[in-house]
């Protein structure tokens, strides 16, 4: 398994290979990154969590669309102007669509794949086309988590009940994120006073709601990624981050928390590979 920067990782197996969330460097003279050069010919499953512009990203997708067998997206509530059909949108594009419901299962050569939930991050709003994902590969559970919040521990009980204890979790934790109005303004139906907007964030977990997702899937590693950081994504992002950052300073505390409690953990950025 691979990490190529902000949501992406690549899963391989003999038997297959998924990419989450692509958005690829395309610098492929750079060093310290994977690019374009660095996948296989075949991607078997692409899987995309929600349809915020560094995880969804046309650049990449176009880039790989000849490679990907079948592209994995959330169901859409329809009808919605702030949630939009994300099947619909890479259908136009010529890519083979497979919709999946919550705790749907995905079967793929070697493994399979279930839609479980997505909790916060899209400013309270009726957003239905966002999931995480579960995903058995290789003897392994990996779970997908981008920018999910743990606002409701409760609920990853019951995906571990479900599913099974989690190896390794994926983590995004942008826990002080844009206003509603930054990314949605322009399609709400009707102005939102800014005090509204500024009270209803774009905001993943914190430090506590990180370590209550760990614990309540088992997981053994967490690792944090999907924060924006790396050099290539600036043109799509609105973050920096400075020492003083509440983001890092929660990162901190949940890494802290992570080697209290013999769980690996690690702050992702740019390029990481696991093998086993």
């Amino acid at each position: 398994m691979r990490y190529f920067g902000h949501a992406c990782l690549v899963l391989q197996s003999p038997e297959a290979t998924i990419i989450t969330d692509p958005f690829i460097s395309g610098d492929s003279t750079a060093t310290g990154r994977y690019t374009y050069d660095d996948l296989p010919d075949h991607i078997d499953v692409c899987l995309i969590t929600h349809g915020h512009q560094d995880h969804i990203v046309l650049e990449s997708l176009l880039q790989l669309r000849g490679r990907i067998g079948t592209v994995v997206v959330p169901r859409s509530s329809g009808g919605n102007l702030s949630d939009p059909s994300l099947a619909l949108y890479l259908s136009a594009l010529g890519m083979d669509v497979t919709e999946a419901d919550i705790f749907e299962e995905v079967p793929f050569p070697g493994g399979r794949l279930v839609a479980t939930p997505f909790l916060g991050e899209h400013a309270d709003l009726d957003i239905r086309a966002k999931s995480t994902y579960w995903v058995q590969l290789a003897g392994r559970s990996i779970f997908i988590g981008a920018d999910s919040s743990g606002v409701d521990p409760a609920l990853y009980r019951h995906v571990r009940s479900h599913l099974g204890a989690t190896d390794m979790a994926f983590l995004g934790m942008e826990c002080d994120g844009a206003p509603l109005t930054w990314l949605y303004q322009a399609l709400l139906t009707r102005p939102i006073p800014k005090r509204m907007s500024d009270s209803r964030k774009l905001s993943g977990s914190n430090a506590v709601q990180a370590a209550d997702i760990v614990t309540e899937l088992g997981a053994r590693e967490a690792y944090v990624y999907a924060m924006g950081e790396e050099s290539w994504l600036g043109h799509v992002m609105a973050t920096s981050y400075d020492e003083s950052s509440y983001q890092l300073q929660q990162i901190e505390e949940f890494l802290g928390w992570c080697k209290a409690h013999d769980v690996e953990a690690g702050h992702l950025l740019n390029q990481r590979e696991w093998r086993w």
